[in-house]
């Protein structure tokens, strides 16, 4: 009897000893060998694609696309800008009327944007480059018809009269501004002149009669001789001749609506 239980003690041995051997665990009670062994579960794929906002895939030959995209490093960027207000510094150095010819209204726009931007403490440089953008302007209202810009005619004399230095430019600029108006009017009584003047005038010939109209605007040419700084009284005198030598019966008081 004793025999048998030594036996059976033996066989429980040898059973855990294989079982522990094979690296396998017996699940619950070691009394219930009859208990399923758990299996170990493999480890699961980790999907390593990238998806933009909308869940789609990106394919791998994209993803070297996205990474290789060079992004600009600020010391970058402040050496642009330093370079860039080193050259607007040096470009405004030159007197006010050599850069009235060297400058636009463009390109003063978008160097002040720069000093700004660069936040630089040159008071002096803006000032400059805002006188310049006045200049400008004001010289745009000459291409305009007066009776349209008159105010504007009047605040561009104002801002010339405040810049604290003047030069020969910006002088002629505001005289042209201020005979503005003057210029229209002797323009005006020429025009309202010429138009008096048709066939049968004064018994002259329709020959005599444009030999008589030009002689009239070359006094106004005498008494204005900066007529031509003004593009749209310039075009409109010179209409006058060229609707006379057309039909010279023909009436050319619409040419006051373009003064």
């Amino acid at each position: 009897m004793k025999n048998l239980i030594i036996i059976s003690l033996l066989i429980v041995t040898v059973l855990i000893t294989q079982s522990c051997k094979s690296g396998k665990h017996l699940s619950g009670d070691v009394n219930n060998p009859k208990e399923e062994i758990q299996k170990e579960e493999a480890p699961k794929e980790v999907d390593l694609t990238l998806s933009d906002n909308n869940n789609s895939k990106i394919e791998p030959e994209e993803i070297n696309v996205i990474f290789s995209e060079e992004i600009p490093l600020s010391n970058e960027i402040e050496v642009d800008l330093t370079s860039s207000i080193n050259r607007i510094i040096h470009f405004y150095t030159e007197e006010f009327d050599t850069l009235i010819e060297k400058t636009t209204l463009e390109l003063l726009i978008k160097d002040e944007h720069i000093i700004k931007e660069a936040k630089s403490e040159d008071k002096n440089l803006l000032i400059k480059i805002k006188d310049l953008q006045n200049y400008h302007n004001a010289k745009l209202l000459l291409s305009k018809q007066y009776n349209e810009v008159e105010p504007e005619i009047n605040k561009a004399i104002k801002l010339l009269n405040m810049q604290k230095v003047v030069t020969n430019e910006t002088a002629k600029l505001r005289n042209l501004l201020i005979n503005y108006g003057y210029t229209k009017n002797q323009l005006d009584s020429l025009i309202r002149k010429v138009n008096l003047m048709k066939k049968g005038f004064d018994g002259l010939s329709v020959k005599a009669i444009i030999v008589d109209i030009k002689d009239e605007m070359k006094v106004f040419l005498n008494e204005n001789n900066d007529i031509a700084a003004y593009p749209q009284l310039f075009k409109v005198f010179n209409k006058i001749l060229e609707e006379k030598e057309k039909n010279l019966n023909e009436d050319i008081l619409f040419l006051l609506k373009e003064l």
